[in-house]
């Protein structure tokens, strides 16, 4: 099988392959076909590009059923990562080998639906219901020996030791010898036993998002064995398309297509041979930041606060080289190079002293200490950090990272190194605060419009937990009511009603035993002069109050979000929707399920959603940005500012 790129199994390769294989068939002779990538096997960035309908090409269903159809063994020998087409195709064959190299992701339960091309219905008649449930939801790539314990593949083959004109002829003996190759049907024909494993899972299934797809794993394990194998194979098809058009796979993969711009978002090169060699000084870095500047040929000191997380962490990027040498990304001489391109200290001044570049993420209890060996540094030295007064700072979400400053061209720079070292990095050059600040400020003055208009603090909590968010009242009260006000009026909002007596009153959250709630304990209790103080509040805002349940109360929050993500975009402060929408799921906790408000504003219809602000700005919030009026106009969508 030839060599491609990133676009796994297209249309040129898929006719390939239907071409190699109807030649196959017209030998009579054939005793055996061997099939193995030169390289690693065509993996698509996204799964479902695969089994894409393109004409007088053969679907990758197709590909699988001609290989399962030849008259003779069918052996696969699987390198690099497997999945998608390449799953479905090894599955069709009579005997998978991988390679120790290769791993398997089965990322597609993550994104909202499951494996086509009949993968699952032969993984199930080969190995059973148990086994494929626990492959599915391993969460992460798997190595070769992990699918082989899993009923992946049938064995792991050493990659130096791996000869072709060895392996026909082992295979040709093993064939020969009943028992030697393990049967495609196993699983099927104990049907006691397979019947038991799917009652047993029935019963462990948990509510929640992925529900949905659990079900049709099982629903398609029972087709397996009951139905004749074409039907069943129909079957999965339909199960597979009904989860793909479901509103949670789309959210889902609107979630990753947005990771995967911000990714390949035209930035400065980071490589030491395109900018020149640097010296960066990194605080608490991620081990794959270090591992991505010293491969690049800078020079890296790491710098961490404990001793023990900094012998860790370079015991981790020892063994990530050595899985890169082992998997050809970089040679042996490479990776000794890059080794020595990297230093470590737990003495921040000494290394930011010897650094142009410092990235320096420091945790709260090192503040002063990082302050201090600031001091020291070079005013030609590029700093970055993630202290409030910082030139250019940064602001951490796991992984999802929020780059800001007043220098542009240094803030995109320093955003693209981020993103090298596996960062869902965002620059936001002059926009402080920031996307995730701007996004719950809205949240928290939608929360209190609620009450305004006639809901409780404990309904507007336990609404938004139940959607996923933290409860804004029962955060506000923790984070402090005063820091609260200060973070709204910042983003651009006015502390409402509530929050204002709360103020006046003094009363600023658990540390002062009265916020929104009492505290006893730490426990949060309503009030019991809250709704007299409500009513009063109300009547002076000149609001009538009206039951609110909890779609309503969530509904008003995620379009304020949205709406804060409008008129962001308006002002050019953000280049995408979807940018906002992972700032929401990474930073706020907006279920992921959901895809994110630009994305749910889309879903439910701008017009209804621009009627609806309208409606919510009479009674108080703000006015909805004239950019809605715009892609209304024209029939446009948030998602098409996403792919312009």
């Amino acid at each position: 099988m030839p060599e491609t790129g990133g676009e796994g199994f297209d249309a040129v390769l898929r006719r390939s392959l239907g071409g190699a294989i109807g030649l196959c068939r017209q030998e009579a002779d054939l005793r055996g076909v061997v099939i193995r990538a030169t390289g690693a096997w065509p993996c698509a960035d996204t799964p479902e590009t695969d089994f894409a309908d393109e004409a007088e090409t053969p679907s990758m269903t197709a590909l699988a059923q001609s290989l399962s159809d030849l008259p003779c063994p069918v052996v696969v020998v699987l390198e690099g990562r497997i999945r998608a087409g390449a799953f479905a195709l090894a599955q069709a064959a009579r005997l998978r080998l991988a390679l120790e190299t290769a791993s398997f992701d089965p990322v597609e339960p993550s994104l909202g639906y499951l494996p086509a091309g009949g993968s699952l219905i032969r993984f199930l008649r080969r190995s059973g219901p148990r086994k494929l449930l626990s492959f599915l939801k391993a969460g992460r790539a798997l190595s070769a020996a992990q699918a082989v314990e899993l009923g992946g593949c049938d064995a792991v083959v050493p990659t130096d030791a791996l000869d072709m004109s060895a392996l026909a002829d082992t295979l040709q003996q093993a064939f020969a010898e009943e028992g030697l190759v393990p049967d495609p049907e196993g699983a099927s024909r104990e049907t006691g036993r397979y019947f038991t494993e799917l009652d047993a899972l029935r019963d462990t299934l948990e509510a929640g998002p992925q529900h949905a797809v659990w079900e049709k794993a099982l629903s398609i394990a029972e087709a397996a064995v009951l139905l004749p194998f074409p039907e069943a194979l129909d079957f999965e098809a339909v199960a597979h398309s009904d989860l793909l058009s479901s509103p949670a796979s789309r959210a889902l993969r609107h979630l990753r297509a947005s990771a995967a711009r911000v990714h390949a978002q035209e930035v400065e090169p980071v490589g030491a041979g395109e900018i020149g060699a640097r010296t960066f000084a990194v605080w608490n870095p991620p081990e794959g930041l270090v591992y991505a500047l010293a491969g690049a040929g800078h020079r890296v000191i790491w710098a961490e606060a404990q001793q023990d997380r900094l012998e860790a962490g370079l015991s981790g990027l020892a063994r990530a080289q050595e899985a890169a040498v082992l998997l050809g990304r970089m040679s042996a001489a490479e990776r000794d190079a890059a080794w020595d391109r990297v230093s470590a200290t737990t003495d921040a001044a000494q290394a930011f002293a010897k650094a142009d570049i410092i990235l320096a993420d420091s945790a709260p209890q090192e503040r002063a200490e990082i302050v201090g060996a600031l001091q020291a540094v070079s005013a030609a030295a590029l700093v970055a950090t993630n202290q409030p007064e910082a030139a250019i700072r940064i602001e951490r979400y796991g992984r999802h990272v929020e780059v800001h400053g007043k220098a542009v061209e240094d803030v995109y720079f320093l955003a693209a190194i981020l993103r090298a070292g596996g960062d869902l990095a965002i620059g936001l050059p002059g926009l402080d605060p920031g996307l995730v600040a701007r996004l719950q400020a809205a949240l928290w003055a939608a929360a209190e419009q609620s009450v305004l208009s006639g809901a409780t603090p404990v309904q507007v909590d336990q609404a938004c937990q139940a959607f996923g968010l933290q409860p804004p009242f029962q955060q506000i009260d923790r984070l402090g009511v005063e820091t609260v006000a200060h973070c709204l009026r910042r983003a651009g909002f006015v502390p409402g009603p509530l929050l204002t007596y709360l103020l006046v009153e003094g009363y600023g959250g658990i540390r002062k035993g009265r916020g929104v709630y009492l505290y006893s304990d730490g426990v949060a209790r309503p009030d019991p002069l809250e709704p007299a103080l409500l009513d009063a509040l109300r009547a002076e805002a000149d609001r009538v109050a009206r039951p609110l349940d909890a779609e309503r109360i969530v509904e008003r929050i995620w379009l304020a979000m949205a709406a804060e993500g409008a008129k962001l975009l308006q002002l050019g402060a953000v280049d995408r929707p979807g940018d906002l929408d992972l700032s929401a799921v990474h930073g706020l906790g907006f279920p992921r399920h959901e895809g994110g408000p630009m994305f749910m504003a889309d879903q439910r219809g701008l017009l209804a959603c621009r009627e609806q602000l309208a409606q919510l700005a009479a009674g108080g919030a703000p006015e909805p940005v004239t950019l809605w009026d715009v892609l209304i106009r024209n029939g446009r969508s948030f998602g098409d500012l996403d792919r312009a």
